[in-house]
């Protein structure tokens, strides 16, 4: 139980507090930027356990229940019906002026939306973080590591490779595409490597093995015990050699419990699980399929490649590309949803992210951060859509005040929040209760 709340709980609240302090931490900043009043900033909810007063008057909090925080502004309610209007006493209005309700609109919508940028800013320097440190392939290709399997080969770390079964191995990273179109070995695969000085050729395992790269969090294989590093050798009493074969049977079982056999370091360890249907999308498509939940490695063969760690403004630069992929697969999902395609236990809410988190976490520091990533582009998505109670409504609910002069009743806006925060809740409840009973 202990190491339930450490590994999953915890962790949670941690990662959560981070991603929701630094949102609010935009909105604040922005708020300084056009000099609106700000009352408290706080980390954490409920009663307060420290406070302490700046030189603005912002009070800074440190609350009891680590549950990210917020940031709170100041009104005048001249007008309890309608505090966007602003006071005839000139005083008043120039204190007005200084509030989130009596800045210009422009600003305001600033305000708002600083806290969705500061978490995209986030995702983007974690996924160009990460993938600066995961570099690229160096050429000409050189094994830095022979991975071991259950068949033999003669490969050697620092072998240059030059051929894979008769063809030319990449000499860029444009080549690969159509490099991967390998056809499989059926026991061994042939090298022409140099070493030494001289040109060999040596045998290796099969091509495109049935060897898990990554485990996926809330999957048949995570819940079964199956690691990355293992290599599926039977499924059924049917011997398989390529990951082709695997995604063969999971798809023909429709459901049913798979008797597996799997090589792991030199040992046969036997699992039984069950294939679960899970998204899997194709293009602008997506469709639900039998799945156990790994993922093969990024190239199909038994070795691992040197690389070089990648420049900051190539890492940058695919980051963005990276960023602008997530958020499109993120509408195409939730359009699967919506229409019907793929089923709603596909959603995650507060328990699933948890368990999300905690069993990713358990698979190394890269998946992890990567994660983080991830949730942070997600909090910034949704907190855009013009749905209460997101920055996204209050953006746009200013934008068409301020488009009509004003004209727009404050009533409205109550009404359309009310409305939101129930369906809101609603929404909550029901990810929730899906996140308990979906399998």
């Amino acid at each position: 139980m202990t190491n339930f709340i450490v590994d999953y709980v915890i962790l949670f609240l941690l990662l959560i507090s981070i991603l929701v302090v630094l949102h609010e931490l935009g909105h604040y900043y922005a708020a300084k930027l056009f000099k609106i009043r700000t009352n408290a900033f706080a980390v954490g909810m409920g009663p307060i356990l420290y406070r302490k007063v700046d030189k603005q008057g912002t009070e800074w909090r440190i609350c009891a229940l680590p549950i990210g925080g917020y940031v709170s502004f100041p009104s005048l309610e001249n007008d309890p019906k309608n505090p966007y209007k602003a006071p005839e006493d000139p005083e008043k209005l120039e204190e007005f002026k200084r509030t989130l309700y009596g800045a210009h609109p422009l600003k305001k919508m600033i305000v708002y939306f600083a806290g969705p940028f500061v978490n995209i800013v986030v995702a983007y320097l974690i996924f160009a973080s990460l993938i600066m440190v995961e570099g690229s392939f160096s050429y000409p290709l050189k094994i830095e590591k022979v991975v071991q399997t259950p068949y033999s080969s003669d490969l050697r770390k620092g072998d240059i490779l030059l051929q894979i079964n008769g063809k030319n191995v990449p000499k860029n990273d444009f080549e690969w595409a159509n490099f991967l179109n390998l056809p499989e070995a059926n026991t061994n695969t042939e090298y022409k490597v140099y070493r030494g000085g001289r040109e060999l050729k040596v045998s290796g395992s099969p091509t495109n093995l049935a060897r898990i790269e990554f485990v996926h969090p809330n999957s048949a294989a995570f819940d079964t015990g199956l690691m990355a590093g293992d290599i599926i050798t039977v499924v059924e009493g049917k011997e398989i050699v390529h990951f082709a074969q695997l995604a063969e049977a999971v798809r023909k079982s429709q459901g049913k419990t798979l008797k597996l056999e799997v090589w792991r370091a030199g040992d046969i360890l036997k699992f039984e699980l069950t294939p679960r249907k899970r998204p899997l999308q194709n293009g602008t498509e997506v469709n639900e399929n039998w799945m156990i939940g790994i993922q093969a490695p990024p190239i199909p063969f038994d070795f691992e490649l040197v690389t070089t760690r990648n420049n900051w403004l190539s890492s940058l630069l695919n980051a963005w590309t990276f960023i602008l992929l997530n958020i499109e697969n993120t509408f195409i999902f939730l359009k699967a949803i919506l229409i019907g395609s793929i089923s709603t236990c596909n959603l995650s809410g507060p328990i699933g992210i948890a368990e999300i988190t905690g069993d990713v976490a358990q698979q190394g520091v890269f998946p992890f951060f990567s994660l983080l990533a991830s949730i942070s582009l997600a909090l910034a998505i949704f907190n855009l859509l013009p749905i209460p109670p997101f920055d996204g409504f209050h953006m746009a609910f200013t934008a068409s005040n301020w488009i009509l002069g004003g004209r727009v009743p404050y009533q409205v806006m109550n009404g359309i929040s009310l409305i939101g925060i129930l369906f809101f809740v609603c929404f909550f409840l029901f990810v929730s209760w899906q996140d308990i009973f979906c399998t």
